[in-house]
């Protein structure tokens, strides 16, 4: 505000200035004839008005467009900070998920290698976990990353190696003799253990 009165004030001194030289010239030279002072006066007049519109409009709309960004943008960051504290809770309650799907591991690995009461086949209960687990992380991964805090972008890749490292073991334990086969059961129990670990430490 103390801007525009500033530019108002200079406008009004530029035609003041302007009318009193005119009015000297006219009197000096004697130009009334073809200009009066009148037509000369309005004419600054109108001139310098319309200057300081059209400056003063100018002055507003930027502000205006300024003030429309930033409230955007401030919108727009609030829209994001939601989206995360929302992601945030599907995230928890997945992490639920994987983690009972980890504790079925030890279990399975039990019944494997001891005597087994239950009617369940321990491989078939520990292939069902694994795609359960891989299900679970593409899911979590197909979120948008901008709704996505780093840490959870980071937890989340941690996660997904450990279940890799899992599936691998797995695989090695189908694919060896029986004493290496024992090796590898024990280390998918091992590898499941640290990712309920990862789990735990992310709390």
């Amino acid at each position: 505000m103390k801007t525009y009165a500033r530019e108002a004030t200079i406008v009004a001194l530029l035609i003041i200035i302007l009318s009193m030289t005119f009015k000297i010239l006219e009197n000096g030279i004697g130009f009334t004839e073809i200009l009066d002072f009148k037509t000369v006066f309005l004419g600054f007049a109108t001139f310098g008005g319309a200057a300081l519109g059209a400056m003063l409009a100018g002055k507003y709309t930027l502000s205006s467009v300024k003030e429309q960004i930033d409230y955007d943008t401030k919108k727009e960051i609030e829209k994001e900070t939601i989206s995360q504290q929302k992601y945030d809770i599907f995230l928890s309650i997945h992490l639920n998920l994987i983690r009972n799907e980890a504790n079925r591991i030890a279990f399975m690995k039990t019944l494997l290698l001891s005597h087994n009461p239950y009617n369940v086949k321990p491989l078939e209960e520990i292939e069902d976990v694994l795609l359960k687990l891989k299900e679970t992380t593409r899911l979590l991964f197909s979120i948008d990353p901008k709704y996505i805090s780093v840490e959870n972008y980071k937890l989340l890749g941690k996660i997904n190696d450990k279940i890799y490292e899992i599936e691998n073991s797995y695989k090695g334990f189908l694919a060896t003799e029986e004493d290496e086969a024992l090796l590898h059961i024990e280390m998918v129990e091992s590898q499941a253990k640290n990712l309920l670990k990862i789990i735990e430490e992310s709390k």
